[in-house]
């Protein structure tokens, strides 16, 4: 659009403040006037306003003393070269007042030009659009808070009014934005008063804290509690209101961590003392001088030491296959393997530990090769936690089934008991770290609720998929399939 082709003669500043149009349009905008060289000339009394600079301080100076860091060169490049070759520049500027205090105009900039169709001044109408510009930036952080899985509240220091609430909190509230915004967070906790309140937020209010944290048990959607972490800050803007900002996270699964820690910390004080009583106690008594023991007595408890000193060396080896897992390493190292051996083997190192078992043991092993590739040391490891866990859980006189077939292209292994089962509402926490069907000192199995997830994470490890069916008082079928190798 070309500049406006005002004649020369005419004054532009009395065409501003002697007409009745000019009057109108200062009342409105924020209008200035620059020469070709940038300098202003004149400035409306909503230009010293917003501007926060005194008119005299603004004469003669460049547009560029409000200039912020929001554009880069090439964005003033554009809009001086379209209003240099007498066209007509619109777009939003983002200023900096006197303060250093942002504000936001849409501005119109058009050259004034001379009889030679050359322009000597440069007219700039703008608008005032700093509550729009903030308000699109609060839709956008709004928007973005909306998809955030924690619970987001804002709301007025003064009035404790919510003006947002995100959608994660309004789903658990059964509340709507329109319904939250006449109330308070007094009237969503149990209890609270506003002095209770008032004193809680007092090192947010002197500026003593920079946040609050605080642990409470919440009503879900179903209407039970769970623990959640709130933390809360005070907002205190350049411009406008106060505001608390709090943000609510569900740790109920930081809070089950924390229990199976301490479950298992306990267990493990368990698991290693039985062991190392016992071989204390038998090499104590071997080592003693007034003991006067048969050789049968002495290979009894060299036995007892050799299992107890077996049993640690398994715990030991859980804990570094954990601690290997965490730090994000493999813990299997892959290559050709027979799985029939590998299983034959497991049973039979397993059998040859606790003798009593072999008569409840049924297995009949492949009599040729099953080829996968995976790590025999590893999935032996498997069997053995399958085998180990369907003995403990099963009665002394009930069998335990091992079987070993290829389905297509899958070797399954599978072990089959008729003990105690798997309660349904422990199915799926089965295979979580440190899980125990009872973490009790009266346990009679033992465990340390490893040996499943271990065992989990192995098979993933060598592309394989591991699964149980069972019903409790009739028993328990565990299985893995892992792909053969045809190659």
């Amino acid at each position: 659009m070309v500049g406006a082709n005002y004649p020369v003669e005419g004054d532009l500043e009395d065409l501003l403040e002697g007409t009745f149009f000019g009057r109108v349009l200062n009342s409105h905008a924020i209008v200035s006037i620059a020469d070709v060289k940038g300098r202003i000339t004149y400035v409306n009394d909503k230009f010293v306003e917003i501007s926060g600079y005194s008119r005299e301080e603004l004469i003669g100076q460049n547009h560029r003393m409000l200039k912020s860091s929001e554009h880069d060169q090439d964005f003033y490049h554009y809009m001086w070269r379209t209003i240099a070759n007498r066209g007509t520049w619109t777009g939003e500027i983002k200023n900096l007042n006197k303060n250093g205090d942002p504000y936001w105009v849409k501005a119109t900039i058009a050259p004034r030009l001379n009889q030679f169709g050359k322009p000597f001044e440069y007219l700039s109408i703008r608008t005032d659009i700093t509550e729009e510009k903030s308000a699109e930036t609060l839709r956008a952080q709004q928007s973005t808070l909306d998809m955030v899985s924690r619970e987001v509240y804002m709301f007025w220091a003064d009035t404790l009014k919510f003006f947002y609430v995100n959608r994660r909190a309004q789903e658990r509230l059964g509340l709507n934005q329109g319904e939250l915004r006449q109330c308070t967070p007094l009237d969503l906790l149990e209890g609270a008063t506003e002095a209770g309140f008032t004193g809680a937020v007092r090192p947010l209010m002197s500026g003593e804290k920079k946040a609050l944290e605080c642990e409470m048990e919440l009503p879900s959607v179903d209407g039970t509690k769970f623990p959640g972490e709130v933390k809360l800050q005070l907002i205190e803007p350049e411009q406008g209101r106060n505001r608390f900002v709090a943000v609510i996270r569900d740790i109920t699964l930081r809070k089950q961590a924390e229990i199976a820690k301490a479950n298992f910390l306990g267990i493990m004080n368990h698991e290693l003392r039985t062991p190392l009583t016992a071989l204390k106690g038998a090499l104590d008594l071997l080592q003693s001088e007034e003991r006067q023991g048969t050789i049968d007595q002495d290979r009894r408890l060299l036995d007892l030491a050799l299992k107890s000193s077996q049993k640690l060396e398994t715990l030991i080896n859980d804990l570094l296959t954990v601690q290997l897992k965490d730090a994000g390493q493999k813990i299997s190292k892959i290559g050709k393997t027979d799985l029939a051996a590998v299983v034959a083997a497991a049973v039979e190192d397993l059998l040859e530990q606790s003798p009593q078992e072999r008569k409840r043991v049924v297995f009949a092993p492949p009599q040729t090769p099953v080829p996968v590739r995976g790590d025999s040391d590893r999935l032996a490891q498997v069997v053995v936690n399958l085998l180990s866990n369907a003995l403990k859980f099963s009665g002394d006189a009930e069998p335990v089934e091992v079987t070993l077939a290829q389905e297509g292209r899958y070797a399954k292994v599978a072990v089959k008991d008729y003990g105690m089962g798997v309660p349904e509402e422990m199915e799926l926490k089965l295979f979580d770290r440190f899980f125990l069907a009872d973490s009790s000192d009266r346990r009679r199995s033992g465990g340390t609720g490893l040996g499943l997830s271990i065992s989990k994470a192995i098979v993933d490890e060598h592309d394989g998929t591991i699964e149980f069916e069972s019903v409790p008082g009739k028993g328990s079928l565990f299985w893995f399939c892992l792909p053969l190798d045809t190659d």
